[in-house]
């Protein structure tokens, strides 16, 4: 890609019209309708897979309203939306808004308790999802609460505009505090300050429709707001991204080959982006938020961007929007440690408060305190807890003042820092986290003596959670037990990174815990998990260097477990990064789950041996193995979960995609995976009975897999298919029944409407047939280079394309001989004309079947899988009997 002049550069900025305080007596509907008149034909949501205008996007977005309306009629109330960040996402929120709802993100991959709470003090009567996350919403479905598909809104609905008169001041969401326990507490607020909250952006960041903007968070991180609705309200492009799903890489090429102009995350996103080493000269803003920032990032900035790229630190709050900016330049100089977050927002006054509420002076730290007439509404259902948080300004009866609980120092030039909390929440890698809530359920464990959990401030680094505990004698514990009951009830960044374990806490004086004696958890690693084993020759030695990085520790041993040492999908990401960077090998995900020690990586990468397809993961005993195959990504890292409910007395192997040092799939079909998987899995266990099971688009593998053994008389104790599509399946009807369909409703119609109908039924219909013809499209390309020998696109050689053209190609046979079939499957998905008893019943013959739809997880760390499970582990001890 050819370098962004700076003209390039300045030209878009020219598109920047200064956002009009005449619009805050409009809202966000009115504003976007004008989007949509003055930028019909421009993007206005782009994605890998999807390509939308304005006039697309609008339609898209009234099919949802229109379903809500005709469900729940207008009235104001809560919908929630559950929904990994996508395209379909952000036609949701404006589908939701339209219909004049109150709309309440909820995170599918959050502890089910924690969701459960949100939507039972939200009251939201519906949860509209997409069909990625449609099991995990049912697990949530009551008799008053339904849950419904925005695929099937937006092929089923009219596309006209609803037309509600709507005012500023109505409410428009409610966004729950991320990582908070006991009572959840959402933050509700209206038309008028979210679009004041674009206007402080538009204004500040010159924001025009010529700006390629980024959304990486998930939906229900309120951080989302200012990025999406600063695109859609100023014309401009946006391009949701699922970094969780996608990985750094993808992001990365998103960037450049889109030529995005401003990028937005929390600092530790960033650092990891530049850590890949690409540039992205197209790249205008950089906005950082969420998080400390620290002089290593303007460092990473100013070494990797060129003028007229901009560092912009801002400070924000649900409660608040965007409050304070400081904006860094290529050549600029930061004197302390800790980056600034500047000087005042339009109509945004911050205040540095004494606890009894008195300024304090300069260079003095204090509570940050804002004080403004466009504040957050306040907390939703709990007028005690806004009446504390906000109160009334005694010199503007408009204007009031919420008090944050950050500390902050302002300078003699009105320039401010923040220094971080005062009470005992904290954040960790943008999200808060309750240290006394984990304090709480450790210390009511009945082999634990007492604990202390702290967050230690690394300084220019991220900020860690430390568990120190005192066990109960003889109890057994250890920090793999805390870590796994932790993470039932916990969201992964609350479970501290490190546990040490002592004799007695050291006290003070006055028999209180003297906290600044606790030794750092580095120095106390030998206690805690055994004496560290030091890596051995020039190989082991720097992967733990790549390893002290990606964990943040000083020392850790050729033996220890990379998981039992915190590390999550972001770390594994950064693991592998490093170890790309600094020993020029390519590993996969999947290789940190097959390979979760030093010495067994340094091992797998002297043999020179690709990464075996059967993966043990983190399950003991001598009981039958469980052999469960890889989704659509190809990895198994999102099988750890299941196979930690599933027990440690039942062994279980996860069967990875084998790939190339390019990452591109070795085997290409169905048929040839099975042969593959089938060599790996007798080689572990010769003879049946077999216990298999597939995720997502592994069910089919697994179900060939199964013939295959059938056909050789090896008897199938169980085959489960979890969250299993069938060949071709869309989720809605058929062609033929679509057309057939219409047809009579055509008849029913005089002729003066027909056109009418006709359209409106064409543009519903138009993203499936869309997605129909691209997969046809690629088959047919795989068809042209196999017969001529050639290698297909790169593009297409991806894990996702593979599975999906090896889906698509698949005719599954007929199951005649074992034992139970296991379908965890969301029955519309079973197939075009609503076959699920019938592509059911035609693969297994009538053998017998347990239906577990109703706990099916689509993603391994959501509600469902303990259910799942424990189901699982049922039948699977019912065979063992057997």
């Amino acid at each position: 890609m050819a370098d962004i002049t700076s003209e390039a550069l300045e030209q878009r900025t020219r598109s920047f019209k200064p956002f009009s305080r005449s619009a805050l007596e409009g809202t966000i509907v009115a504003l976007f309708r004008k989007q949509v008149s003055e930028q019909a034909g421009r993007t206005a949501v782009k994605t890998n897979s999807v390509k939308w205008s304005y006039v697309e996007l609008d339609r898209l977005s009234n099919c949802i309203a229109n379903t809500l309306l005709n469900a729940r009629g207008d009235q104001l109330e809560p919908i929630a939306i559950m929904m990994s960040q996508s395209a379909l996402a952000v036609a949701a929120i404006l589908g939701a808004i339209k219909a004049g709802k109150i709309y309440v993100p909820l995170d599918p991959t959050e502890a089910p308790n924690q969701v459960a709470a949100k939507l039972h003090d939200a009251g939201a009567p519906i949860i509209l999802t997409d069909a990625a996350n449609r099991d995990t919403a049912r697990t949530f479905a009551t008799q008053q609460r339904t849950v419904f598909e925005v695929e099937r809104a937006v092929a089923t609905s009219e596309t006209m505009d609803p037309g509600l008169s709507l005012e500023p001041d109505r409410p428009v969401y409610i966004y729950y505090t991320s990582g908070s326990t006991g009572a959840p507490k959402g933050v509700f607020d209206d038309h008028r300050n979210v679009v004041h909250n674009v206007l402080r952006y538009t204004n500040t960041l010159a924001i025009g429709s010529g700006d390629r903007m980024s959304l990486i968070q998930s939906p229900s991180y309120s951080g989302t707001v200012s990025s999406l609705f600063s695109a859609l309200l100023n014309g401009a492009a946006l391009h949701p991204f699922d970094l969780r799903g996608e990985g750094l890489s993808a992001l990365s090429r998103c960037i450049r080959n889109e030529m995005l102009t401003i990028f937005h995350s929390v600092p530790s996103i960033f650092e990891l982006l530049v850590a890949t080493g690409d540039r992205f000269p197209s790249l205008r803003v950089i906005r950082l938020e969420g998080d400390q920032a620290f002089k290593r990032h303007v460092a990473l900035f100013q070494a990797n961007f060129s003028p007229p790229c901009v560092l912009v630190n801002g400070l924000g709050a649900t409660e608040t929007g965007l409050t304070r900016q400081f904006f860094i330049e290529t050549d600029s100089s930061i004197p302390g440690n800790a980056v600034p977050v500047g000087f005042a927002t339009p109509d945004m006054e911050a205040l540095v408060l004494l606890p009894e509420g008195g300024e304090v002076s300069s260079g003095e730290v204090g509570e940050i305190a804002i004080r403004s007439r466009y504040l957050a509404r306040g907390y939703w259902g709990r007028p005690d807890l806004t009446s504390q948080a906000f109160i009334p300004c005694p010199n503007d009866p408009e204007a009031r003042i919420y008090r944050s609980g950050d500390l902050g120092r302002r300078d003699e030039e009105g320039c401010l820092t923040y220094l971080g909390r005062q009470d005992f929440r904290v954040k960790v890698r943008g999200q808060w986290a309750d240290l006394e809530a984990i304090q709480e359920l450790i210390t009511s464990r009945p082999d634990v003596a007492s604990a202390v959990v702290l967050s230690l401030d690394g300084g220019d680094q991220e900020s860690k959670i430390v568990a120190y505990v005192v066990a109960k004698h003889s109890m057994g514990l250890n920090a793999k037990t805390l870590r796994r009951a932790l993470s039932v009830e916990f969201p992964i960044h609350m479970v501290p990174a490190s546990f040490v374990f002592l004799d007695a806490m050291p006290l003070d004086s006055n028999g209180k815990i003297a906290r600044k004696e606790l030794p750092p958890p580095d120095a106390a690693c030998a206690h805690v998990e055994g004496s560290v084993v030091p890596a051995l020759g020039e190989l082991e030695k720097a992967l733990a260097q790549c390893w002290c990085k990606a964990l943040r520790r000083h020392e850790i041993g050729r033996h220890d477990n990379f998981f039992d040492h915190g590390g999550d999908s972001l770390q594994a990401l950064e693991l592998v990064l490093n170890i790309e960077r600094n020993l020029d090998r390519s590993l996969s995900l999947s290789a940190i789950v097959e390979s979760p020690t030093i010495a067994s990586m340094a091992e797998a990468i002297r043999k020179g041996r690709p990464v075996s397809v059967a993966v043990p993961l983190p399950s003991l005993g001598m009981r039958r193995p469980f052999f469960c195959v890889h989704g659509h990504r190809g990895h198994v890292l999102q099988l750890r979960t299941l196979a930690l409910h599933l027990g440690t007395d039942r062994p279980v192997y996860g069967i990875r995609l084998p790939t190339n040092d390019n990452h591109q799939p070795l085997v290409t079909t169905v048929e040839d995976m099975a042969s593959l998987y089938l060599r790996e899995v007798r080689a572990i266990q010769p003879q049946g009975p077999y216990l298999l099971g597939g995720y997502c688009f592994g069910g089919l593998i697994a179900l060939e897999m199964a013939h295959r053994l059938v056909t050789a008389g090896e008897e199938i104790a169980c085959l489960a298919l979890i969250g299993t599509d069938a060949p071709g399946a869309t989720g809605l009807p058929s062609p033929e029944l679509w057309l057939r369909r219409h047809m009579k409703s055509l008849q029913d119609l005089p002729r003066r409407e027909w056109p009418a109908y006709i359209m409106r039924r064409f543009l519903n219909i138009l993203p499936v047939v869309t997605r129909r013809l691209r997969l046809h499209v690629h088959r047919r390309i795989w068809q042209i280079c196999e017969s001529n020998g050639r290698q297909p696109p790169v593009r297409l050689r991806t894990p996702e394309y593979v599975c999906e053209i090896a889906s698509s190609k698949y005719e599954p046979p007929v199951l005649d001989h074992g034992n139970t079939v296991v379908f965890a499957c969301r029955p519309e998905a079973l197939g075009p004309t609503d076959p699920f008893h019938g592509w059911r019943d035609r693969i297994t013959n009538g053998l017998s079947f347990c239906d577990l739809s109703a706990t099916t997880p689509l993603v391994m760390n959501e509600p469902g899988v303990r259910e799942l499970a424990q189901e699982l582990r049922r039948i699977f001890d019912e065979t063992d009997c057997g």
